[in-house]
């Protein structure tokens, strides 16, 4: 896990390759949270990171937190055969 400078986790990769990456403001609020589900059969020695690639990534999604509004973005298929791309727009009250 990578955190921040004021300790909030930046990115945090599993074993099977998978990533989550925040984003937050100066003020400590979260932003964004980017999910990345990698490929079956990777593998991710514990200490160590792995860059994604186009053909390591299965599919891509995301959340934008701006005040009451959260906003999930998908992508399904990888970077060089995109299958399709969907937008998710949800009025939710942020969690925080």
């Amino acid at each position: 896990m990578v955190s921040n400078l004021f300790g909030h986790p930046r990115r945090v990769q599993f074993h099977n390759g998978n990533v989550t990456e925040y984003v937050y403001a100066a003020t400590g609020e979260k932003l964004r949270v980017k999910h990345t589900t990698a490929v079956s059969g990777l593998s991710v020695p514990l200490g160590q990171t792995l860059e994604l690639t186009d053909a390591t990534t299965l599919d891509v999604d995301s959340m934008d937190y701006m005040g009451t509004w959260q906003i999930r973005k998908s992508l399904v298929g990888n970077n060089t055969e995109a299958v399709g791309l969907t937008y998710q727009f949800d009025v939710k009250p942020n969690k925080k």
